[in-house]
């Protein structure tokens, strides 16, 4: 028992040790990234932003496309030779540069699609970054597989940092689309130079384009179920947007696209900071179902207070978080910043499960929750798009992500841990989904 004791709290401080690393080294960057924004909020309107925003959606697929689910793979091998490294990394780039070709020579058509000539340019300006991207995906992963966890932000602040003055820069000689655009590639490059360098003194050193592309096979199955849930994950997650500027309209989506952003940063603070640390801190318990459970409802109970907290500060204050950080042309992205925020909990708790997969290495059944969950999403997204209305559509998202999370963590306790979960639904899933169901009710009730 006092062994049993003993093993839990090192397995604690261990998890804990590398979430400090993480948050330090995110929180940095996601500073650097919030002055940024609202920066680049003064200088650039929403219809440019929404121009850069169906790029951005692009940029994600075919980053995800390049990237092709590795990241977890090399974190749970156990070794790598520098001719399969090597291979592997030459991999990736090939298939960057087939994303990037296929984004140039579709241009056209996906400017067709959208009705506006500029998507043409960003896309253009898209399919640069990917070259980087996806060159950067291999070094990334052996970095994260160390915990080196500043190192990946470093690259990310400085990126940050260059792009943004380069994109203020590039607006004395160039239109607007094109100088936002230009932030993404810029911001990309400089992201790979920084962790290929650093990648010299990771445990597999650092990679070199070689010869030996059958090397892809070693970690081919668990990567492709990575990707399939990476594919669904992204439409899940991206097909708003893409919604958004076909039948809502350009100016529509840069507004949702500054609110899911907003939205997002507590997110970015209270959980994507952390969800890296989670796989190589615990993947040496893969084997023990019930201490990476017990991990999970410590670290989820603690992450559902926080959103409940930050999601009410945010449906409060949603006016001056808009008028503080965009400024006041900006007035119609405070409504819904408001109904997305009561989603915050819910998806600050559900960030984390996808890790909880990886360390159990059940990709399949990660593919499988994303199927379900996505395709729910994508419904609710459909439905509303088509309404024409930006706040129907949100509660949509709102309505949608609280049945994903329901059914997300059933299929990771049934399956995957295969304990009864209501140890979870009575602890983090009661105060996350209890907020949204209070939140929206009292929301609904004070409008009407």
């Amino acid at each position: 028992m006092v062994e049993d004791e003993q093993a839990d709290q090192s397995t604690k401080q261990s998890l804990w040790q590398s979430i400090r690393l993480s948050i330090l080294g995110k929180y940095s960057l996601y500073l650097v990234n919030a002055i940024s924004m609202m920066v680049l909020a003064r200088f650039f309107s929403p219809d440019d932003f929404g121009i850069v925003a169906i790029g951005a959606v692009l940029f994600a697929f075919s980053q995800m496309l390049a990237e092709a689910g590795i990241g977890p793979s090399i974190i749970n091998l156990r070794s790598l030779s520098p001719e399969d490294r090597n291979g592997i990394f030459s991999f990736v780039i090939l298939v960057g540069m087939l994303a990037a070709t296929i984004l140039l020579l579709t241009s056209r058509e996906i400017a067709i699609f959208f009705g506006d000539s500029r998507v043409a340019v960003t896309v253009h300006m898209m399919a640069v970054s990917i070259l980087f991207q996806s060159a950067a995906s291999l070094p990334v992963a052996l970095q994260l597989r160390q915990s080196r966890f500043m190192i990946i932000s470093a690259a990310g602040v400085a990126g940050e940092i260059i792009s943004t003055i380069s994109t203020i820069l590039l607006l004395t000689n160039f239109d607007p689309v094109t100088s936002l655009s230009a932030k993404m590639p810029i911001m990309a490059f400089c992201q790979f130079c920084v962790v290929w360098w650093k990648s010299q003194s990771t445990e597999f050193g650092r990679p070199i384009p070689g010869v030996r592309l059958i090397s892809i096979q070693q970690i081919l199955h668990s990567s492709a179920a990575q990707f399939g849930f990476n594919f669904l994950n992204f439409f899940s997650r991206n097909l708003d947007s893409i919604l958004v500027g076909k039948f809502i309209g350009i100016s529509a989506l840069g507004i949702y696209d500054r609110s899911y952003q907003l939205m997002r940063y507590p997110l970015l603070l209270l959980s994507f900071a952390l969800v890296p640390a989670i796989q190589p801190a615990l993947r040496k318990f893969s084997g023990q179902p019930e201490e990476i459970e017990r991990m999970n409802r410590y670290l989820t109970i603690r992450l559902a207070l926080m959103g409940v907290v930050v999601g009410f500060i945010v449906w409060i204050c949603a006016d001056w978080i808009v008028w503080i950080v965009l400024g006041p042309s900006w007035t119609d992205t405070a409504r819904i910043l408001q109904i997305l925020a009561l989603s915050i909990p819910i998806q600050v708790v559900a960030a984390t499960s996808g890790a909880f997969y990886q360390v159990m290495n059940r990709m399949g059944v990660l593919f499988l929750a994303g199927l379900v969950t996505s395709s729910l999403n994508g419904i609710g997204m459909i439905v509303g798009a088509l309404s024409g209305s930006l706040v129907t559509l949100s509660w949509c998202i709102v309505v949608t992500f609280s049945l994903s999370f329901m059914i997300n963590y059933l299929l990771l306790y049934t399956m995957v841990f295969q304990i009864r979960i209501w140890k979870f639904a009575r602890t983090s899933g009661a105060v996350a989904l209890g907020f949204v169901s209070i939140l929206a009710a009292l929301d609904i009730m004070t409008r009407n």
